[in-house]
C-alpha cells in the first residue's frame, strides 16, 4: 500500500468515526476526529463540515458558521454546509431572513424530489414559519408529495409542519408510514393528538396525549433536557427577576420539578408537552380581599424543557417566557 493510499484510508476512517459521533451527539469527539483529518488533508471540506456540525450541536453558532463557510469555499457545490449553515443562522431569530436566503441557494444543487431536496424544503418551511410567513411556508410545503417523504425523520417533520399550517390531511398522509411501522416517536403521537383535537375528537386526542406522556418517559434517559436540580435553581432565579406584576403571583410559590405532567392532568385535557403549570389554593380558602391570585406551586416539567442548548444563558429567556405565559393563564383562570 502506498503512503497516499494509507493516508486516504486514515481520512475515511476519521470521517466515518466523526459522522458516527455526531449521531451519538458526542460533538467534541466528532470535532476532534475532523481535526485529525485536517492534519492529513488541510483542505478537506467534509472535515470542515463535521467541525461546523459539531459546533452547531454545541450551539456555538459563530464557530459553526466559520467552519461551514470554509467548507463552502473549498467545495461550492457541496450541499451539506449550505443547509447546516442555514440551520445555524435560524437559531437566531434576528438572522432567520439570512438563513432563508442562504437556504435558497441549495435548491440549485439538488434534484427536485431527492431526499436532499426534501430536507431543504422542510427546513425552509420551518424557517418561514419562524419568520411568520405562513403563506409562503404553505406554498413551499405544498411542493412535497407524501411519496417524496422516504425517511422517517422527514415524515415526522412534514407532519409537524403540516399541523402548524393546519393542513391536517397532509399531516395524516405524512405520518401514516410512521404509525404503520409501529412504536412511533413522541413527536408523531403529539401531532396526531393535535389533529384529533382540531377535529373535535376529544377522547381520541386524550388517548394519544397519554401515549405521548408514556413515550416521553420511556425516552427520559436520552432526553436533551436540563438536570432537575439545575432547572429548579434557574427557575427560582428567573422568578426573582420577574417584573413585579408577575412576581406578586409566584413570589411565595414552591418550585417543584417533575419529569412530565401527571397522568390524571393529561387525562383531563392538559397538554402533555406543557412546560410548566401553576396551582393555587382552592377557591374556598382564598382571601376575598386579595386582588392578585397567588400560586402555591410552580410545577416544572423537565422533559418538556428541551431548550436545544446546554448553556444556561441561552435558555433562561425561554424559561422566563414560559413563566410569564403560565402566570397570565393562571391569573385569567383565577379571576
Amino acid at each position: 500500500m502506498t503512503d497516499s493510499e494509507n493516508g486516504m484510508d486514515q481520512i475515511s476512517a476519521h470521517l466515518d468515526r466523526g459522522w458516527a459521533l455526531i449521531e451519538q451527539k458526542s460533538f467534541r469527539k466528532a470535532a476532534f476526529s475532523a481535526r485529525q483529518v485536517l492534519e492529513l488533508d488541510p483542505e478537506n471540506s467534509d472535515a470542515y463540515t463535521l467541525i461546523g456540525l459539531a459546533a452547531l450541536g454545541e450551539h456555538d453558532t459563530e464557530d459553526a458558521l466559520e467552519a461551514l463557510d470554509r467548507a463552502r469555499e473549498l467545495d461550492p457545490d457541496f450541499l451539506a454546509p449550505i443547509v447546516y449553515s442555514a440551520e445555524a443562522l435560524g437559531e437566531d431569530p434576528e438572522r432567520v431572513g439570512e438563513a432563508i436566503a442562504r437556504l435558497e441557494e441549495a435548491y440549485e444543487l439538488v434534484d427536485p424530489g431527492s431526499a436532499e431536496w426534501v430536507d431543504a424544503v422542510l427546513l425552509h418551511v420551518d424557517l418561514l414559519l419562524t419568520a411568520e410567513d405562513e403563506e409562503t411556508a404553505a406554498t413551499r410545503l405544498g411542493m412535497l408529495r407524501p411519496e417524496m417523504l422516504t425517511l422517517p425523520d422527514q415524515q415526522v417533520q412534514a407532519g409537524k409542519l403540516a399541523v402548524r399550517l393546519d393542513d391536517l390531511e397532509l399531516a395524516e398522509l405524512a405520518l401514516a408510514p410512521v404509525i404503520k411501522r409501529g412504536n412511533p416517536p413522541p413527536d408523531a403521537l403529539y401531532s396526531l393528538a393535535q389533529i384529533a383535537e382540531r377535529r373535535g375528537e376529544g377522547r381520541k386526542a386524550i388517548g394519544l396525549s397519554l401515549q405521548v406522556r408514556s413515550a416521553d418517559l420511556a425516552l427520559a434517559d436520552s432526553a436533551d433536557a436540563p438536570e432537575a436540580q439545575l432547572l429548579a435553581e434557574v427557575c427560582q432565579a428567573v422568578i426573582y427577576a420577574l417584573e413585579q406584576r408577575f412576581l406578586d403571583v409566584v413570589d411565595e410559590a414552591d418550585v417543584v420539578v417533575r419529569e412530565v405532567p401527571p397522568e390524571e392532568l393529561v387525562a383531563d385535557g392538559v397538554d402533555p408537552w406543557i412546560p410548566l403549570l401553576l396551582t393555587g389554593p382552592p377557591p374556598d380558602v382564598r382571601q376575598k380581599s386579595d386582588t392578585t391570585p397567588r400560586a402555591t406551586h410552580v410545577f416544572v416539567y423537565r422533559l418538556n424543557m428541551r431548550f436545544g442548548s446546554p448553556h444556561q444563558d441561552q435558555w433562561r429567556a425561554r424559561l422566563q417566557e414560559y413563566l410569564e405565559e403560565a402566570i397570565e393563564r393562571f391569573v385569567e383562570l383565577s379571576s
